[in-house]
């Protein structure tokens, strides 16, 4: 299915498709042709914090764009030990010996971009909202890539928030920024078409590593003033910040099993997906849909080892026998991957 909907504006548009047979661009020109050519581009800031954006970094970096400078979020405690860590932009910029920045305020970030006097900024995943005096500072404006194909999905989840509906397309679109929640008008949308499989890990991956595959091109159209630039006149969605509330089942023998299924692909790893009809948290990391039946292949009792849906069964019969029809308890492993295997 297509990723863009029918009223979307970029229906007018042209597609061009990369010499990999599979990569699209949306745009609205009839002169932008698919290129990894990079000519002499202006003095470039890149704004990017978490790995989404350290994957179009990289691509940037591969293509010869080296920006002046990198601005990512100061390291934060992180994990069970809340040892303080980098973002993965920062140990990329490191690595490739790049100045970076780590403001730790709005009013310090545009001090930074003051002194810094970029002619161009692209931001992706960077964690900050850009106030609107930040957002003036480069002529060509500020350049965003987001993970759906706007206007659907503005905000912060909108990875979790496309599995979660089932949508059988999505994508990501470059924008150029303005105050709004990923208002900004819309430069370039390229289409990724779903499995109905993915985890958000996977997804977001994938989206990153589209995004790096044309990113060149949409900049350099961009620069040349080649493409129209679309106002988001469709009325659009929001997802919001994920908290912990939002992984909860209050009752699993309530629970269908394609809901079920959806939620546990996109909210692990955060927030996760539990139940605490048990007495004790238990936590569902993983599982498999088939034929109108989900088998739990991954669990825990909160604090506990994982341990694979079988082993578990066997133990805590008592889960297992609370389950519906539709959802059971199974081994680590898919059926499917089976079926051209010898006797």
């Amino acid at each position: 299915m297509d990723a863009v909907p029918d009223d979307h504006p970029t229906k007018r548009l042209r597609r061009f498709r990369f010499p990999d047979g599979q990569t699209e661009l949306l745009v609205a020109t009839d002169r932008a042709q698919p290129t990894r050519s990079l000519p002499q581009l202006p003095r470039t800031v890149f704004l990017g914090s978490a790995k989404f954006a350290q994957i179009i970094f990289d691509a940037l970096l591969r293509d010869g764009l080296r920006p002046a400078l990198v601005i990512t979020e100061p390291p934060k405690p992180s994990g069970r030990g809340r040892s303080v860590r980098a973002t993965p932009v920062e140990t990329w910029a490191r690595a490739a010996d790049l100045p970076i920045a780590s403001p730790a305020t709005r009013t310090e970030l545009v001090t930074i971009l003051q002194d810094a006097q970029p002619e161009l900024g692209i931001v992706a995943a960077y964690g900050q909202i850009l106030s609107k005096v930040a957002l003036e500072i480069p002529p060509y404006g500020m350049v965003n890539v987001h993970a759906s194909i706007l206007p659907r999905y503005r905000g912060a989840s909108p990875v979790q928030a496309a599995i979660l509906d089932g949508i059988e397309a999505t994508g990501v679109t470059f924008m150029q920024m303005d105050e709004g929640v990923d208002t900004g008008r819309i430069i370039a949308l390229a289409p990724l078409p779903l499995t109905g499989t993915e985890t958000t890990p996977e997804l977001t991956e994938a989206l990153a590593h589209l995004a790096g595959r044309v990113i060149t091109t949409v900049l350099v159209r961009y620069l040349r003033n080649e493409l129209l630039l679309l106002k988001q006149d469709v009325v659009g969605t929001h997802t919001k910040k994920l908290t912990k509330a939002d992984g909860e089942i209050h009752h699993l023998e309530q629970t269908d099993p394609v809901t079920l299924d959806r939620k546990i692909r996109a909210l692990n790893p955060w927030p996760g997906v539990y139940t605490d009809q048990f007495g004790t948290r238990l936590l569902l990391r993983a599982g498999w849909l088939v034929d109108g039946t989900y088998t739990i292949t991954r669990l825990q009792w909160a604090g506990k080892p994982v341990a694979d849906g079988a082993t578990f069964a066997r133990a805590y019969p008592h889960v297992l026998t609370a389950l519906p029809s539709t959802i059971t308890l199974g081994a680590n492993s898919h059926p499917d991957l089976h079926d051209d295997q010898p006797n």
